[in-house]
């Protein structure tokens, strides 16, 4: 469970969705300083750039510390060091934990530096005592698992995106490497693994982001999902599956060969990005299309440095306007959409005059009876509040 209060986090999250309204003229000063007084919060959390300051000088401190340790203790031998590298790490975990209560803080820099030692040194210590034993035989799928409980503990306790990257990354080795040890069979159906783990991984990600219990894990959610969007299309990509194959099979494709099932891979290149595209205008997903055009970019790419049928100048302008043209189709779709997804800020449009300091407490904490008297009033056509391009009713 997170380590923070969960209603603490979900007061920070309303005040800065006020500040937000109130940087796009929906609200007015004095509607934002009362939303903002409503829902008051002991957690600390600095701006970004005072985030980094905190974060290097912590990292300073830091140093200065584990280095006089380390010259009290006076270790000498992987073994020593390594042992004191694992202990160091704990004794990190526990000093955050209590900072991290009794200071309040929250992304604040300081815990993100503490967080990150505590995992270096942890996972650092442990796996070094493994290679250390295991220096005659040793099986290299267990330096990708033996970090996965620090990491899941960090996502879990800590909610920290960073850490769910590293997490996913350590599942990944872990299923690669098993599979490039157990032969040649398994390095071929390697790409559709990687395939098959990115779409649950994608799944997941989605459906718990419907979860109320999972709100304090939303951009740790929103990690994995850009996560399993961009495994699932390089490992379809045709130039990595190629370079991949090469690299796995200890040899080189001669020119004029193709790999087998190239068809395959040609056809996954061409049509992810389409499908990326037309899914995220089905679903009403910003990151899909995004995914769906950067992908496009890269599978024209892909394309070109292994067909040369126009010169590179051609080819990258055709590419750019045909972008251009699905880019422009598709605003011009979504300004005459009517099903509540569109290129229109009507959040704003909507909003604007309105008592939004008694909209969003109503929404929040339920609706007073003035407030339920109120939304009478604005009830319109279908749908639902939670976020620009919806209308209807709150």
């Amino acid at each position: 469970m997170i380590i923070h209060n969960t209603q603490w986090l979900d007061a920070l999250d309303t005040s800065r969705e006020a500040k937000r309204w109130h940087a796009s003229d929906i609200i007015s000063i004095e509607q934002y300083a009362a939303i903002k007084a409503k829902f008051l919060t002991p957690l600390y959390t600095p701006n970004l750039f005072i985030r980094i300051v905190l974060f290097f000088f912590a990292y300073i401190a830091l140093s200065g510390v584990y280095g006089m340790a380390f010259m009290v203790v006076g270790l000498a031998g992987d073994r020593g060091i390594s042992i004191f590298c694992l202990v160091v790490g704990i004794i990190s975990f526990v000093v955050l934990e209590a900072i991290i209560k009794q200071k309040n803080l929250y992304k604040a820099g300081i815990d993100d530096a503490l967080l990150y030692a505590s995992l270096g040194f942890s996972i650092g210590g442990l796996v070094w005592i493994y290679l250390d034993a295991t220096a005659s035989a040793r099986d290299w799928v267990i330096p990708w698992i033996l970090p996965l409980p620090f990491l899941l503990w960090g996502v879990v306790r800590f909610a920290d995106r960073i850490v769910t990257l590293a997490a996913y990354v350590c599942i990944l080795g872990a299923i690669f490497t098993a599979m490039f040890e157990a032969g040649p069979l398994a390095k071929a159906i390697l790409p559709f693994v990687a395939m098959a783990v990115a779409l649950v991984s994608y799944f997941l990600s989605r459906k718990g982001k419907d979860e109320r219990a999972l709100k304090p894990y939303e951009e740790c959610l929103f990690v994995l999902e850009i996560l399993a969007l961009a495994t699932f299309y390089w490992a379809g990509n045709y130039l990595v599956v190629r370079m991949g194959n090469e690299l796995l099979m200890e040899g080189v494709i001669p020119e004029g060969q193709d790999m087998p099932f190239a068809w395959l891979f040609y056809v996954f290149t061409a049509l992810t990005p389409i499908v990326y595209i037309v899914r995220g205008l089905m679903i009403r997903d910003h990151l899909l299309l995004r995914a769906g055009l950067i992908t496009a970019v890269l599978s024209v790419l892909t394309f070109r440095y292994y067909f040369h049928v126009l010169p590179p100048d051609v080819a990258l302008t055709l590419a750019g306007l045909a972008l251009f043209l699905v880019a422009v189709a598709a605003i011009r779709n979504l300004k005459t959409r009517t099903d509540g997804f569109t290129d229109k800020h009507l959040l704003k449009e909507k909003l604007k005059g309105l008592n939004a300091e008694a909209l969003v407490i109503a929404h929040t904490l339920g609706a007073s009876p003035q407030a339920q008297a109120a939304d009478k009033k604005l009830e319109g056509g279908g749908g639902e509040f939670g976020g620009g391009g919806t209308s209807g009713n709150w």
